[in-house]
């Protein structure tokens, strides 16, 4: 029996399993957290806004379930079995598809997000929609192949690994390409800005690159490992995270407003360009001590269903902050 089990790589896979087991529930945990923060300190903002944070808190908590499920079988109920790591474990096929679903809320509200930078609403949505697609139709084309596949061996074969390093591939491509044009953005806007809104624009910049870099390491990563070591599950290791990545660096981004719109009350003017052809001026006042005139009021109320802010318009900081962070209500 010991010489039949020589060649069942053991620790590549049930260890690998397991440490990216450990470390997704605590991401998990992390997501909990600051989701319970961001309904506690934002209750007032959009209701597309609070139910996409639920939906990726729900879709993140099953996916930890299907997660410990996956490796309770292993450890617990098939306990010696030591076969059992050569077949295809059903629980680990259905989170491929609810990571999917968490990273294309996700895109979507960074996308969003360069479309109230840049205006060029459609055109990035249209240029987002077929990577989506075929995010979501890949993921599903995988499991279907998992479920008709008798061993993991089989499952990482030639057409199935195509398919699963191509959906991380085109995933790490849009993640990388975000992060790329909000930091581009940014980094425009911060040119035009004096030197304290510099520091908001600043800290959005180290968000942007810390919160949006990290999924698109992980997928490419994970391709490579899966590539490298094909007979192996090691790979799982950096794929079993990415969904309580996903969900962490939208949250991140939102509740990072209240840090950044406390940075400075002191009364201050900046100029700030959101949109190639507009130049607006973002007035940043104590609290209490706003004098924001009815007709600027009336002005900023506009902005919010135009594409870009008017031009030589006056707002607080929390304006300012609301509309860098791309969301309709700042509280």
């Amino acid at each position: 029996m010991t010489d039949n089990l020589k060649d069942v790589p053991i620790g590549l896979d049930v260890g690998a399993e397991l440490i990216a087991v450990l470390f997704a529930v605590g991401l998990w945990g992390i997501t909990c957290v600051q989701t319970l923060f961001y309904f506690i300190h934002f209750p007032r903002d959009a209701l597309c806004l609070r139910v996409m944070v639920m939906w990726l808190w729900l879709a993140d908590s099953v996916h930890q379930l299907l997660l410990v499920r996956g490796a309770y079988a292993g450890l617990i109920t098939n306990f010696c079995d030591y076969r059992q790591v050569l077949h295809v474990n059903a629980e680990y096929l259905w989170q491929v598809l609810l990571t999917v679903l968490v990273a294309l809320p996700s895109q979507l509200f960074f996308i969003n997000r360069i479309t109230k930078f840049s205006g060029k609403r459609w055109l990035l949505f249209a240029l987002w929609a077929p990577a989506a697609v075929f995010e979501l139709g890949g993921a599903i084309a995988f499991i279907t192949f998992g479920t008709i596949t008798p061993t993991s061996g089989e499952l990482v074969s030639r057409t199935p690994t195509s398919i699963f390093t191509t959906v991380q591939a085109t995933a790490a491509v849009v993640d990388i390409s975000i992060t790329t044009g909000l930091i581009c953005l940014l980094w425009r806007s911060r040119e035009n800005a004096r030197y304290r809104m510099r520091t908001v624009i600043q800290r959005l910049l180290i968000v942007s690159l810390s919160t949006g870099v990290w999924t698109a390491l992980f997928a490419i990563f994970t391709v490579i490992t899966m590539l490298a070591f094909p007979d192996t599950q090691i790979y799982v290791g950096l794929y079993f995270p990415l969904c309580p990545l996903y969900c962490n660096t939208v949250l991140v981004n939102l509740n990072a407003r209240q840090i950044l719109a406390k940075l400075d009350r002191r009364p201050i003017i900046g100029s700030i360009t959101f949109c190639r052809d507009t130049e607006s001026t973002a007035h940043t006042v104590a609290s209490g001590q706003s004098n924001i005139l009815d007709h600027e009021r009336l002005e900023l109320s506009r902005a919010h269903r135009s594409r870009c802010p008017p031009a030589n318009h006056r707002y607080t900081a929390e304006t300012g902050v609301q509309t860098l962070l791309g969301v309709d209500e700042f509280t």
